[in-house]
């Protein structure tokens, strides 16, 4: 005959496989069966993951940003607010403000130098680190550019 249990916890009688070993119960076997303690702790880690997420978001928003920033760049929130208002309060390169952007503006620097140039969008700065801050490359798209809309306005007037 199979030795039964109830849980304490969906108070449904079952057999003991259904029950986690506890060696400090009196039986031997934990009070709650594995389906109870498994949604259980479905149900902690949701919460907790939750928790979490939540704490780590307020924290970065109150502490992170300047943090990194002084750790990277060596610069204070008030020296940041202050190249800001030196910059007009936009991009150095498009004007987008923050509002903008959606963000706050990224400080741009020299990758061999680490000297720092000034503050850009999210846009302008990711433009200028995938044209790998070469004046060269950044020429030539310029003339691909302006050639592709010269071609444009060429077979647009013999369309006519």
């Amino acid at each position: 005959m199979t030795q039964t249990k109830t849980c304490t916890k969906c108070h449904k009688t079952k057999p003991l496989e259904e029950f986690s070993r506890g060696p400090n119960c009196k039986d031997g076997y934990q009070t709650h069966c594995k389906a109870c303690k498994s949604a259980y702790s479905r149900r902690w880690r949701v919460g907790r993951r939750e928790k979490t997420r939540v704490y780590n978001s307020q924290w970065w928003a109150e502490h992170g940003a300047d943090r990194q920033r002084q750790r990277l760049y060596g610069i204070t929130l008030a020296e940041y607010d202050a190249m800001l208002e030196a910059q007009g309060g936009v991009c150095a390169i498009c004007g987008m403000t923050p509002e903008e952007n959606k963000a706050r503006l990224s400080v741009d620097h020299d990758h061999e130098t680490r000297e720092i140039r000034g503050l850009l969008c999210s846009g302008c700065n990711w433009g200028l680190g995938m044209f790998r801050d070469n004046p060269n490359h950044l020429y030539s798209a310029v003339e691909y550019l302006e050639y592709y809309r010269e071609y444009k306005m060429q077979a647009g007037k013999r369309l006519q």
